[in-house]
């Protein structure tokens, strides 16, 4: 079992969790144009605190991860909210072979560029799945010390911005615009630390 699959079972037992992931939804929803027939996909969804809050808002809503724990607890959560259109989808980029080509009028993504290996094989990739005009839109932690990922757990202790840009301009994306929608905050060694979540918003 994956750490991300054992997480599956208490990860929406930390409030933190869950204020992110409205936070980063409210400024979604205020910098892109969401519409009713927009089909939209959560990329790294998780247990699905970023992408069901736009249910309500679009078409259709892809939930991608690869954990399958992960999943799990997302169908039990559609099944009680009875979503006719949120669907769950198992993607693992370094092993698929079939993407959903020029499906996605907006991927989103939260907390999970930092734990991707090859970040610019990874937003390529995503490109190639969104329609003519569709946008991506990264929100992950900004490069920090390590300290935020005591445990070792990640592969990046954060993410550059400047180095994203440049990965997303290989992939013929545009870079629309940039904010802080959250800052995380958290006690290392006894001292308060902030680390702030950044949002680039980019076209095709």
């Amino acid at each position: 079992m994956s750490s991300f699959d054992y997480k599956a079972f208490y990860y929406d037992q930390n409030p933190m969790h869950i204020e992110r992931a409205q936070k980063v939804a409210d400024s979604i929803k205020l910098s892109c144009n969401i519409d009713k027939n927009h089909v939209i996909a959560d990329f790294g969804c998780g247990t699905g605190l970023l992408g069901l809050q736009f249910a309500p808002l679009v078409r259709q809503v892809d939930m991608i991860d690869n954990s399958p724990k992960m999943l799990q607890v997302l169908d039990d959560k559609i099944k009680k909210l009875d979503l006719k259109n949120v669907n769950t989808v198992f993607l693992d980029l370094d092993s698929c072979s079939n993407l959903p080509l020029s499906k996605y009028d907006i991927i989103m993504t939260l907390m999970t560029f930092h734990h991707i290996k090859d970040i610019k094989k990874a937003i390529f990739q995503l490109s190639q799945m969104l329609k003519k005009d569709g946008k991506l839109v990264i929100c992950d932690l900004d490069e920090e010390d390590g300290s935020y990922h005591s445990d070792g757990n990640t592969i990046h202790n954060g993410i550059n911005q400047e180095i994203l840009k440049n990965y997303a301009i290989y992939s013929k994306l545009n870079f629309i615009t940039s904010k802080i929608p959250y800052i995380i905050k958290k006690e290392i060694d006894g001292n308060n630390k902030s680390y702030p979540v950044f949002m680039h918003i980019y076209g095709k």
